[in-house]
């Protein structure tokens, strides 16, 4: 979950602006936005199923970024909708989330659209987790088991900013520290600067470049991370247990 630069509510412009990021096809995104405009649509989350539909084409934005950059392939893309009034209130400091069960991404429309682009970059990472890697490669006894789902989509996000050059987000991103998302964020970047994006996909896949105690040790946060953590909790058993834990939790 992550939240993100306050901002008044204003759903027809999140919707034109998830409609630019996700499909990348503006033409289509403003005719349809014209048409709810104009009465063709009751609801901004019945449009966005018009988006979703446009996502499951294969040179869409998210692919674009995820595959052409990264090389992550996902053939189960979660679908998008806006958090309601109801989880607004319960989460008042997040700007999205990712629901397991139903593979769906929530997203507060009240950012610009940087920061939701921030927010769809991480959550599409727990989407790729649990829906197209190897959970079991993130599997820690640190941060209550959070450490590496949270730092993996915080290095997916900025790396994604960087393709944006949204230098004031990756900064924010990387002077984060003592949770789970800055800690783990560190990790993943010194993975990178030492075995390069193949090696993180490596890490992702359970075929991780070194031990993860080593890896930890190496890049000096071990000793950290040790100290903050604190009680060293057991990984989520089933995907109801990481969904409340991390429902309760804020990011940047």
């Amino acid at each position: 979950m992550v939240s993100g630069v306050d901002g008044p509510y204003d759903k027809d412009r999140a919707t034109r602006w998830l409609g630019y990021l996700t499909t990348g096809n503006r033409g289509e995104v403003d005719r349809l936005c014209s048409r709810r405009v104009s009465g063709g649509f009751a609801h901004h989350n019945d449009l966005i199923d018009l988006f979703n539909i446009l996502v499951k084409d294969k040179d869409n934005v998210i692919n674009r970024l995820f595959m052409g950059r990264l090389g992550i392939g996902n053939k189960h893309l979660a679908r998008f909708r806006f958090m309601t009034e109801g989880e607004c209130e319960k989460s008042p400091n997040a700007g999205g989330f990712y629901n397991i069960v139903n593979n769906v991404i929530a997203i507060r429309p009240k950012y610009d659209e940087l920061t939701t682009l921030n927010i769809i970059g991480h959550e599409y990472a727990h989407n790729w987790q649990f829906k197209g890697g190897t959970l079991e490669a993130f599997n820690t006894k640190y941060y209550g088991g959070l450490l590496l789902l949270e730092g993996f989509a915080e290095w997916v996000a900025y790396k994604i900013m960087g393709f944006y050059a949204s230098y004031p987000s990756m900064d924010q991103i990387d002077k984060r520290r003592h949770d789970e998302y800055g800690e783990g964020f560190d990790l993943f970047l010194w993975i990178e600067e030492h075995y390069g994006v193949e090696g993180i996909m490596n890490f992702a896949s359970s075929r991780p470049p070194i031990p993860l105690e080593e890896l930890l040790r190496s890049s000096g946060l071990l000793d950290v991370i040790e100290q903050i953590s604190g009680e060293r909790k057991k990984w989520p058993t089933d995907i109801e247990d990481f969904s409340q834990k991390t429902s309760s939790m804020n990011s940047h």
